[in-house]
């Protein structure tokens, strides 16, 4: 019982003692701590807008589909077997049978300022089709050559151009967003690192008396390693509140943008919270680790000078 208390005691002190370098720091201090929120903030944000990338992406490869002309010796009886055989093809999510006249209708309203010159037409010249849909882009390709082997169409459009070009937008949204957060990684832990490295300076010949007095190195640097883990909570909840208010203030701006050009309504970007929580405790960690590295620098100080 005795140990337990003398134990909550020492907690206690570490606790006090750090936050009195805490609330002490001043500017340095506050450097600490807008470095983690400002890196957290940026890390939720960007994140966000990648997550928004791909399910953007994805609603346009939902939309993307190979469109194949059937030949003229394929009936009406026949055209049920071809969606059978072509549902069973590997990447394939959904067959479309769009015959002549519903292809008509769907030319027109898309070139409405030519309705007049289509509807003139003496007879209707688009054959009947099949539109294929796949599960991924990278399915298009192969896809499209199984159609072909299949000797039935006239035909076959595939957007494959549209699709590798959507894939490395994506691609490369991804490899920026990476690149932004390792950037700001390593930032905010210099910063720590610095800032933990000016406090135990600033108590540098409080730290040689208490070592000289028997100190122990808990004692003495753990205060140190509390306040790493206060800069990382107190940062990762300031940027974790700033990126909610800018998420919300960009989400609808986006949605809208993402809906105007894919025509879905609602784009679907995922679990956020999960990159929430993520974000504060990679912030939480780095600053801990931050401060974990800056003591082991004056500890191997301290033991070269025989402290």
């Amino acid at each position: 019982m005795a140990k337990v208390k003398y134990r909550l005691t020492n907690i206690d002190r570490y606790i006090g003692r750090a936050m009195s370098v805490f609330f002490g720091g001043g500017i340095a201090t506050l450097s600490a701590v807008l470095s983690v929120a400002f890196a957290v903030f940026v890390w939720i944000t960007v994140s966000y807008l990648l997550m928004f990338t791909q399910s953007f992406a994805g609603a346009i490869y939902g939309n993307l589909g190979i469109v194949a002309f059937l030949n003229d010796t394929i009936t009406e009886a026949g055209i049920s077997d071809i969606i059978s055989d072509i549902k069973k093809i590997d990447g394939v999510s959904q067959v479309k049978y769009v015959p002549p006249d519903e292809a008509l209708r769907e030319l027109e309203k898309s070139l409405s300022d030519y309705s007049a010159l289509i509807e003139s037409l003496p007879y209707n010249p688009i054959p009947p089709s099949v539109e294929v849909y796949v599960d991924r882009p990278e399915y298009l390709s192969k896809v499209a050559e199984k159609l072909k082997n299949m000797g039935v169409f006239d035909d076959i459009l595939v957007p494959t151009e549209f699709a590798n070009k959507v894939m490395r937008i994506v691609s490369v949204s991804r490899t920026v967003v990476i690149s932004i957060m390792v950037l700001f990684l390593f930032i905010t832990f210099v910063m720590i690192f610095l800032t933990i490295s000016s406090a135990i300076l600033s108590h540098h010949e409080e730290i040689v008396l208490y070592r000289l007095l028997g100190g122990s190195y808990m004692f003495i640097y753990f205060p140190f390693v509390i306040l790493g883990i206060i800069y990382g909570v107190a940062g990762s909840l300031i940027g974790a509140l700033g990126a909610a208010f800018a998420v919300k203030g960009l989400a609808p701006g986006i949605e809208a943008l993402g809906k105007a050009i894919t025509g879905v309504a609602n784009i679907n970007v995922g679990n956020i919270l999960s990159v929430y929580m993520v974000s504060i405790v990679v912030g939480l960690i780095l600053a801990l680790l931050a401060s974990v590295f800056s003591i082991r620098r004056f500890l191997v100080e301290m033991e070269v000078k025989g402290l």
